[in-house]
Protein backbone atom coordinates (compact mmCIF):
# COMPACT_ATOMS: atom_id res chain seq x y z
CA UNK A 1 0.00 0.00 0.00
CA UNK A 2 2.71 2.34 1.15
CA UNK A 3 4.07 1.84 -2.80
CA UNK A 4 1.12 2.38 -4.25
CA UNK A 5 0.96 6.12 -2.24
CA UNK A 6 4.15 6.52 -3.11
CA UNK A 7 3.62 5.98 -7.19
CA UNK A 8 1.35 8.31 -8.21
CA UNK A 9 -1.70 10.75 -6.82
CA UNK A 10 -4.20 8.99 -9.01
CA UNK A 11 -3.43 5.43 -7.02
CA UNK A 12 -3.56 6.86 -4.21
CA UNK A 13 -6.76 8.54 -4.24
CA UNK A 14 -8.71 5.24 -5.76
CA UNK A 15 -7.04 3.45 -2.68
CA UNK A 16 -8.58 5.77 0.20
CA UNK A 17 -12.37 5.63 -1.97
CA UNK A 18 -11.98 2.03 -1.92
CA UNK A 19 -11.04 1.94 1.57
CA UNK A 20 -13.78 4.43 2.15
CA UNK A 21 -16.42 2.14 0.50
CA UNK A 22 -15.00 -0.81 2.73
CA UNK A 23 -15.46 1.12 5.96
CA UNK A 24 -18.96 2.47 4.82
CA UNK A 25 -19.93 -1.78 4.31
CA UNK A 26 -18.80 -3.01 7.43
CA UNK A 27 -20.72 0.39 9.50
CA UNK A 28 -23.88 -0.85 7.52
CA UNK A 29 -23.83 -4.36 8.36
CA UNK A 30 -23.17 -4.10 12.21
CA UNK A 31 -26.11 -1.06 12.84
CA UNK A 32 -28.55 -3.74 10.52
CA UNK A 33 -27.43 -6.73 12.51
CA UNK A 34 -27.87 -4.61 15.66
CA UNK A 35 -31.05 -3.78 14.60
CA UNK A 36 -32.10 -6.98 13.80
CA UNK A 37 -31.24 -8.06 17.51
CA UNK A 38 -33.06 -5.81 19.09
CA UNK A 39 -36.29 -5.47 17.45
CA UNK A 40 -37.67 -9.25 19.10
CA UNK A 41 -36.72 -7.64 22.48
CA UNK A 42 -38.80 -4.59 21.78
CA UNK A 43 -41.55 -6.60 20.09
CA UNK A 44 -42.24 -8.93 22.92
CA UNK A 45 -42.30 -6.97 26.01
CA UNK A 46 -42.37 -8.99 29.11
CA UNK A 47 -44.10 -7.62 32.40
CA UNK A 48 -42.91 -8.68 35.54
CA UNK A 49 -46.45 -10.20 36.38
CA UNK A 50 -46.24 -12.61 33.70
CA UNK A 51 -42.70 -13.63 34.43
CA UNK A 52 -41.88 -17.43 35.19
CA UNK A 53 -40.63 -17.09 38.99
CA UNK A 54 -42.85 -16.15 41.92
CA UNK A 55 -42.07 -12.62 43.69
CA UNK A 56 -40.73 -12.07 47.20
CA UNK A 57 -43.80 -12.39 49.52
CA UNK A 58 -46.07 -13.74 47.52
CA UNK A 59 -44.63 -17.39 47.40
CA UNK A 60 -47.52 -19.71 49.22
CA UNK A 61 -44.74 -21.18 51.89
CA UNK A 62 -46.77 -24.38 53.22
CA UNK A 63 -49.88 -21.16 54.10
CA UNK A 64 -52.59 -23.57 52.29
CA UNK A 65 -51.36 -26.86 54.79
CA UNK A 66 -53.11 -26.67 58.25
CA UNK A 67 -50.45 -26.76 60.97
CA UNK A 68 -48.93 -29.70 62.66
CA UNK A 69 -50.72 -29.71 66.68
CA UNK A 70 -48.41 -32.19 68.31
CA UNK A 71 -50.63 -34.05 70.65
CA UNK A 72 -47.72 -33.85 73.34
CA UNK A 73 -48.28 -29.65 73.62
CA UNK A 74 -52.31 -30.52 73.46
CA UNK A 75 -51.89 -32.67 76.25
CA UNK A 76 -49.50 -30.17 78.66
CA UNK A 77 -52.19 -27.73 77.23
CA UNK A 78 -54.90 -29.69 79.01
CA UNK A 79 -53.74 -30.25 82.22
CA UNK A 80 -52.35 -26.88 82.98
CA UNK A 81 -55.99 -25.71 82.08
CA UNK A 82 -57.33 -28.77 84.59
CA UNK A 83 -54.73 -27.98 87.40
CA UNK A 84 -56.01 -24.22 87.15
CA UNK A 85 -59.44 -25.02 87.58
CA UNK A 86 -59.05 -27.23 90.87
CA UNK A 87 -56.69 -24.52 92.60
CA UNK A 88 -59.63 -22.02 91.81
CA UNK A 89 -62.13 -24.72 92.41
CA UNK A 90 -59.94 -25.26 96.06
CA UNK A 91 -59.60 -21.54 96.90
CA UNK A 92 -63.19 -20.79 96.18
CA UNK A 93 -63.94 -23.99 99.02
CA UNK A 94 -61.71 -23.07 101.54
CA UNK A 95 -61.52 -19.43 102.70
CA UNK A 96 -60.20 -20.01 105.99
CA UNK A 97 -56.78 -21.66 104.80
CA UNK A 98 -55.88 -19.18 101.92
CA UNK A 99 -58.13 -16.33 102.90
CA UNK A 100 -55.12 -15.12 105.28
CA UNK A 101 -52.06 -13.34 103.76
CA UNK A 102 -49.34 -15.45 104.77
CA UNK A 103 -46.11 -13.16 104.06
CA UNK A 104 -42.34 -14.68 105.12
CA UNK A 105 -41.07 -13.77 108.62
CA UNK A 106 -45.00 -14.56 109.80
CA UNK A 107 -45.91 -16.54 113.07
CA UNK A 108 -48.54 -18.85 111.59
CA UNK A 109 -50.95 -21.38 113.20
CA UNK A 110 -51.93 -24.27 111.08
CA UNK A 111 -54.96 -26.68 112.11
CA UNK A 112 -55.01 -29.72 110.40
CA UNK A 113 -56.51 -33.79 110.68
CA UNK A 114 -54.04 -35.26 112.89
CA UNK A 115 -55.45 -38.69 112.20
CA UNK A 116 -58.70 -40.17 110.75
CA UNK A 117 -58.97 -38.87 107.46
CA UNK A 118 -60.25 -35.96 105.52
CA UNK A 119 -63.32 -36.32 107.80
CA UNK A 120 -62.23 -36.63 111.29
CA UNK A 121 -62.56 -34.53 114.13
CA UNK A 122 -59.33 -34.92 115.78
CA UNK A 123 -58.07 -32.24 114.73
CA UNK A 124 -54.35 -30.47 116.14
CA UNK A 125 -52.48 -27.06 115.54
CA UNK A 126 -49.22 -26.57 114.92
CA UNK A 127 -47.11 -23.06 115.18
CA UNK A 128 -44.12 -21.69 113.40
CA UNK A 129 -41.94 -19.03 111.51
CA UNK A 130 -42.74 -19.08 108.17
CA UNK A 131 -38.98 -19.77 106.79
CA UNK A 132 -40.25 -19.65 102.69
CA UNK A 133 -43.27 -20.48 100.80
CA UNK A 134 -42.72 -22.59 97.66
CA UNK A 135 -45.60 -21.91 94.93
CA UNK A 136 -45.51 -24.91 93.01
CA UNK A 137 -49.30 -24.57 91.67
CA UNK A 138 -51.19 -27.59 93.55
CA UNK A 139 -47.75 -28.48 95.58
CA UNK A 140 -47.73 -24.97 97.14
CA UNK A 141 -46.23 -25.29 100.74
CA UNK A 142 -45.18 -23.79 103.72
CA UNK A 143 -41.97 -23.86 105.94
CA UNK A 144 -42.85 -23.72 109.41
CA UNK A 145 -39.91 -23.66 112.46
CA UNK A 146 -40.91 -23.94 115.86
CA UNK A 147 -38.93 -24.94 119.00
CA UNK A 148 -41.10 -27.87 120.84
CA UNK A 149 -39.22 -28.59 124.54
CA UNK A 150 -35.79 -26.96 123.75
CA UNK A 151 -35.73 -28.82 120.28
CA UNK A 152 -36.16 -27.13 116.68
CA UNK A 153 -38.62 -28.73 114.74
CA UNK A 154 -39.23 -27.91 110.94
CA UNK A 155 -42.61 -28.74 108.97
CA UNK A 156 -43.51 -28.69 105.55
CA UNK A 157 -47.53 -27.90 105.28
CA UNK A 158 -48.65 -28.29 101.97
CA UNK A 159 -51.50 -25.77 101.44
CA UNK A 160 -53.86 -27.36 99.14
CA UNK A 161 -53.95 -30.84 101.03
CA UNK A 162 -57.28 -31.89 102.28
CA UNK A 163 -56.32 -32.39 105.47
CA UNK A 164 -55.56 -28.54 106.25
CA UNK A 165 -58.14 -27.15 107.46
CA UNK A 166 -57.07 -23.53 108.36
CA UNK A 167 -54.47 -21.18 108.73
CA UNK A 168 -53.99 -18.14 111.33
CA UNK A 169 -51.76 -15.44 111.25
CA UNK A 170 -50.24 -14.82 115.03
CA UNK A 171 -48.19 -12.14 114.75
CA UNK A 172 -46.65 -10.31 111.70
CA UNK A 173 -43.15 -10.26 111.14
CA UNK A 174 -42.50 -12.10 114.15
CA UNK A 175 -39.09 -12.40 113.44
CA UNK A 176 -38.01 -9.20 113.55
CA UNK A 177 -40.72 -7.39 115.53
CA UNK A 178 -41.58 -5.02 113.44
CA UNK A 179 -38.43 -3.16 113.81
CA UNK A 180 -37.44 -3.98 109.84
CA UNK A 181 -39.09 -5.45 106.86
CA UNK A 182 -37.93 -9.01 105.98
CA UNK A 183 -36.20 -8.79 102.52
CA UNK A 184 -35.38 -12.08 101.90
CA UNK A 185 -37.60 -14.79 100.49
CA UNK A 186 -35.87 -17.66 102.21
CA UNK A 187 -35.01 -17.51 105.86
CA UNK A 188 -32.63 -20.27 105.95
CA UNK A 189 -29.88 -18.14 107.71
CA UNK A 190 -32.21 -18.36 111.32
CA UNK A 191 -31.41 -22.03 111.51
CA UNK A 192 -27.97 -21.43 112.87
CA UNK A 193 -28.99 -17.86 114.79
CA UNK A 194 -30.33 -18.40 118.48
CA UNK A 195 -33.42 -20.96 118.52
CA UNK A 196 -35.21 -18.27 120.79
CA UNK A 197 -35.34 -16.04 117.46
CA UNK A 198 -37.60 -19.08 115.94
CA UNK A 199 -39.79 -20.25 119.19
CA UNK A 200 -43.49 -19.60 118.87
CA UNK A 201 -44.61 -22.25 121.39
CA UNK A 202 -44.48 -21.17 125.10
CA UNK A 203 -43.28 -24.60 126.17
Amino acid sequence: MFTLLTLSGRVSRDVSSIIRTAFRSVSSRSATTSSSSSSPLQQHSIDRADMPFIHHGQRPRFREKPKFKSPRKRASGLYTDLIKESMQSVRASRPSVFGTNVRVGDAIEIEQVAKGGINSTDLEKIRGVVLGIFNKKLDTTVLIRDVLFGFPVERRVPLYSPLVKSVKVLEENFVFKGKRKVKRAKLYYLRDRNPIVTRVTKW
